[in-house]
């Protein structure tokens, strides 16, 4: 995961919590860095046409109320960004 060049057993409780700290920024940091990936590619890309009218995508109106449940939708990017971020970890 990540490595730490200190012996923590004789670390103190604020070298610890900021070992931890630096951690978690690094986390935040590159979450930030995909995150702002996925919103040029919304952009560059615009609207993808099959994306929410795969089969399985269900899609419910009564009246003037619409339900829209993107079932398939979910499934396939669960496992696209799975595979991605597997690709990503297994570098590290």
């Amino acid at each position: 995961m990540f490595s730490c060049s200190c012996d923590l057993r004789y670390a103190t409780t604020y070298e610890v919590a900021d070992v931890g700290a630096q951690h978690i920024a690094s986390i935040l940091i590159l979450l930030g860095i995909v995150l702002a990936l996925a919103g040029l590619a919304i952009l560059a890309f615009g609207h993808l046409p099959f994306l929410g009218r795969l089969p399985g995508d269900f899609s419910f109106q009564s009246g003037s109320t619409r339900v829209y449940f993107p079932l398939m939708t979910s499934i396939l990017l669960s496992i696209l960004i799975t595979v991605i971020l597997n690709v990503i970890l297994a570098r590290r």
